[in-house]
C-alpha cells in the first residue's frame, strides 16, 4: 500500500480482473471500446466517452462474453462519470448519481468485487454519505483481502473525517494488523493519539513496545507522541518513552544529536541534556552521577547505542581506537549478565552486553595492535565463560545458547578450532550452543552456526561429522530461503562426497532437487501450475523428493515446510505475473494445498517469508473449502489463547518464538501480527 494512496483502484487494473476469464483469447470488441473512451477522458472529451461507453454496453450482445462485456463497461463508464465530476464540480451531483448506477450494475453479477465497492464507497464519500460509504469499505475488506489494509485506513480517514476517532482507531489498527510492513496505517494510528486531550498513554506504548523490533522508524513516531504528551503530567511515562526511544535509535540511524529535535522542546529533564552530550563524544564516559546509569533499562540503552556508533564508519571515522573506545563505553554501562536474566525488562533483549563483548573481541583479532598482549581478550574470555556458568546453575537454555554462541562466533573468527583445554575452541561451543537450540523446544534453523561448525569439523579432519552438519547447514539454508547459500554448502558438499556413506549421498541428492525445484519456482521457470484443474500437484507420484525416502535423513516437517514454501512460491509468482487475471483452477487449489500444510501439518514456519507466504495464499484461497473467507491468521508476541491451530514462527531477530494461530471465525482477511 502506497502512502497518501486515494481510494479509487486503477481502472485498467480492475478491468483486466473482470475480463481474465478471457485473457488469453483475442482482444474484443468491448476492450477496444474501452480503449478509445480512455483516449477520449484523456483529451477531456467526457460526453463523447460516455456516448462511447454507453453505446458499447448496449451491444454486449448475449453468450459467454456479454457478461464480462457488462461488467467491464460498466466499470468503465462509471469510473468515467466519477472522473468527469471532478472537472465539473457544478454538476457533480448528478455525474456521481450516474457513475453510482454504474457501479451498482457490476455489483448486481459480482456483489463480492472488492474494487468495486471500494470505487462506490469513494462515490458515496464525496455525496457526504459517510455510513454508507465506511460499510462498503468494509465489505471490500472483507471480499477482498489483497487490498484490506488500504481499506482499512480509508475507513479511518472517513471515520476521523466524521468525527468519529475511536472508530478511525479501530479501522487503522486493521490496518496495521492487514499490512505489517506499511508505515501509513501505523502513523495514521499514531495520530489519532496526538488528536486526543488525554488519549490511553498505556495503550500506546504498547504500540510502541511491539513495533520497535520490526518497524523501527514508526516506533520511533509513537515514543515521541509519548513523550509529547505524558512529559508535563506524568513524568515517568516520558522517561520510559525516552529509553524506548532511545533503545529504538539503536537499530534506525543515522545516530545524530539532531535526531533529538523530534522531542519536546520545552522538556527540559536531565536524561535529555546528557543524551545530547554523550552523542558529542560517545567515546567519553558518562559520569558516575548520570541519569542513565541509575536502572539495568537505562543502561541497556545506552549499550544499545554505543553498539551502533562503533560499527558505524561516521563516528569511528576508520580508526579502530575510537571504535574500540565507543564500545568500552557502552560496556561500562552495561548492566551485568544477572539482569538480562532476571530482569524482567531485559528479558527479551537480545543480550546487549554479550553482544558489545563479542564486537570487542572480534575488533580486538582484527587490530591486534590495540590487544598487543592479549590481556583485553582474556578479561572479555574470563567475563564470558563467568556468565556461561551462572547461566548453567539457573539452566536458563536461552542464555547458554546465547553464550555458547557468542564464545564459538569469537574463537572461529580466531581460528582456533581445536585447543588444550576442551572448552576454549569453535567446535566444543558452537555444537553446544545448536544442541542448547535443539533442548529448548521450538525450531531454529542456525544455518550460519552449523555452517562456521562444518568447517570447523573440516579443518579438524572429520570428514563424516562435516559432511553431516554441512547437510543440516543446507536444509537450514533452504528453511530461511538463502538458496544463494544453500547453492554454496552443496558445491562444498559434492567435494566431500567420495568420503560420505550412502545415507548422506541419498539426502545430497534429496536435497539437490529440492534446491533445484525451488530455484525454478523463485526464477519463475517452473511449470507446476500449468497443468490440467484435476491433475496432482507435488504429490508423492510428481514430487517424490519432497517425500520421506528410504535411506535419506530428512525428517518429514523439514520437508512438509519445502512442500509450503514451493506451493506457496508458485501462486506468488503466477499472481505476479497475471495480476489482473482470476486466480485459475490449479492456483487454486495449489493455494489451498499451501495453507493447509501450515494449518494442519505438524511443521512450524520460519521468518517472514513464510508468514507473508501464509498470508497470501490465504488470501488466494479465499473461496474455497480450506481458506477463506472465515478463517483468520493471526501472529502474536506470545502463545495465541485460542481454539484453532497454532503453529510456532520462527524469526532471526527474535529470540523467542511467536506463533500464528489459525481459527475459524467472523469473515475476515489474514490478520498480521504485532
Amino acid at each position: 500500500m502506497r502512502k497518501g494512496h486515494l481510494g479509487k483502484v486503477c481502472w485498467a487494473v480492475v478491468l483486466g480482473a473482470l475480463a481474465g476469464a478471457i485473457r488469453a483469447q483475442p482482444e474484443s470488441a468491448w476492450q477496444r471500446t474501452i480503449a478509445r473512451a480512455v483516449g477520449l477522458q484523456r483529451g477531456g472529451q467526457w460526453e463523447e466517452a460516455r456516448s462511447m461507453l454507453e453505446r458499447g454496453l448496449r451491444d454486449c450482445g448475449t453468450g459467454a462474453e456479454a457478461q464480462a462485456c457488462q461488467s467491464a463497461l460498466h466499470y468503465a463508464a462509471a469510473y468515467c462519470y466519477e472522473q468527469w465530476s471532478q472537472q465539473a464540480p457544478g454538476n457533480a451531483e448528478p455525474l456521481l448519481r450516474r457513475a453510482e448506477r454504474h457501479y451498482l450494475s457490476v455489483l448486481e453479477s459480482q456483489p463480492a468485487h472488492g474494487p468495486t465497492l471500494n470505487n462506490l464507497a469513494v462515490v458515496y464519500q464525496r455525496l457526504g454519505q459517510m455510513d454508507r460509504a465506511i460499510r462498503l469499505w468494509g465489505e471490500a475488506a472483507r471480499n477482498d483481502p489483497a487490498r484490506a489494509a488500504h481499506y482499512f485506513v480509508l475507513i479511518g480517514d472517513a471515520a476521523r473525517q466524521d468525527g468519529r476517532p475511536a472508530e478511525a482507531r479501530r479501522a487503522y489498527q486493521a490496518a496495521v494488523e492487514h499490512d505489517p510492513d506499511a508505515e501509513s496505517p501505523k502513523r495514521r494510528l499514531i495520530d489519532t493519539y496526538r488528536l486526543e486531550e488525554n488519549p490511553d498513554l498505556g495503550g500506546l506504548m504498547k504500540l510502541c513496545s511491539d513495533w520497535s523490533e520490526q518497524a523501527a522508524e514508526a516506533a520511533m513516531y509513537c515514543y515521541e507522541t509519548v513523550t509529547g504528551k505524558s512529559h508535563r503530567r506524568d513524568g515517568r511515562m516520558a522517561e520510559a518513552a525516552l529509553v524506548g526511544w532511545t533503545s529504538t535509535l539503536a537499530r534506525t540511524g543515522p545516530i545524530a544529536r539532531s535526531r533529538l529535535g523530534a522531542l519536546p522542546t520545552d522538556w527540559e529533564h536531565p536524561a535529555v541534556r546528557e543524551l545530547a552530550v554523550y552523542l558529542e563524544s560517545p567515546w567519553t564516559p558518562l559520569p558516575g552521577g548520570s541519569w542513565w546509569l541509575r536502572s539495568p533499562a537505562r543502561r541497556d540503552a545506552i549499550g544499545k547505542l554505543a553498539l551502533a556508533l562503533g560499527n558505524d564508519p561516521g563516528w569511528s571515522k576508520g580508526n579502530p581506537a575510537r571504535a574500540e573506545k565507543c564500545w568500552r563505553v557502552g560496556l561500562e554501562a552495561a548492566p551485568p549478565y544477572e539482569e538480562y536474566i532476571f530482569n524482567e525488562e531485559l528479558k527479551s533483549s537480545p543480550g546487549t552486553r554479550l553482544e558489545l563483548q563479542t564486537a570487542l573481541a572480534l575488533h580486538y583479532h582484527n587490530y591486534p595492535h590495540l590487544d598487543p598482549n592479549q590481556e583485553k581478550f582474556r578479561q572479555i574470555e574470563s567475563e564470558l565463560f563467568s556468565g556461561k556458568n551462572i547461566a548453567y546453575k539457573l539452566e536458563d537454555l536461552e542464555a547458554i545458547q546465547r553464550h555458547h554462541t557468542v564464545l564459538g562466533v569469537i574463537y572461529a573468527a580466531k581460528g582456533i578450532w581445536r585447543s588444550e583445554s576442551p572448552y576454549r575452541n569453535a567446535i566444543f561451543q558452537l555444537s553446544h550452543a545448536i544442541e542448547a537450540a535443539e533442548r529448548r523446544g521450538f525450531y531454529q534453523p542456525l544455518p550460519e552456526l552449523k555452517r562456521s561448525l562444518a568447517r570447523g569439523y573440516e579443518q579438524a579432519g572429520d570428514t563424516r561429522q562435516a559432511a553431516a552438519t554441512y547437510l543440516a547447514a543446507w536444509e537450514a539454508y533452504l528453511d530461511t530461503d538463502d538458496l544463494v547459500q544453500a547453492s554454496g554448502v552443496q558445491k562444498r558438499l559434492e567435494q566431500l562426497s567420495p568420503q560420505l556413506p550412502a545415507s548422506q549421498k541419498n539426502a545430497m541428492r534429496q536435497l539437490g532437487s529440492i534446491l533445484a525445484t525451488r530455484q525454478e519456482v523463485a526464477a519463475g521457470r517452473s511449470n507446476l501450475l500449468a497443468g490440467a484443474a484435476g491433475e496432482a500437484i507435488l504429490d508423492a507420484r510428481t514430487a517424490p523428493h519432497l517425500y520421506p525416502q528410504p535411506g535419506s535423513s530428512l525428517r518429514p516437517d523439514f520437508l512438509e515446510r519445502q512442500r509450503f514454501k514451493i506451493l506457496s512460491d508458485a501462486v506468488i509468482r503466477e499472481r505476479e505475473r497475471n495480476p489482473r487475471a482470476a486466480p485459475t483452477a490449479r492456483e487454486l487449489r495449489a493455494a489451498s494445498s499451501a495453507f493447509r500444510l501450515a494449518a494442519e501439518g505438524s511443521a512450524s514456519l520460519v521468518g517472514t517469508g513464510d508468514w507473508l507466504r501464509l498470508q497470501k495464499v490465504n488470501a488466494v484461497a479465499g473461496g474455497t473449502e480450506t481458506a477463506g473467507p472465515g478463517t483468520r491468521v493471526i501472529r502474536d508476541k506470545g502463545q495465541p489463547k485460542n481454539t484453532g491451530k497454532v503453529v510456532p514462527l520462527y524469526l532471526p531477530s527474535a529470540s523467542r518464538p511467536r506463533y500464528v494461530a489459525i481459527e475459524k471465525e467472523t469473515p475476515e482477511a489474514a490478520k498480521p501480527p504485532r
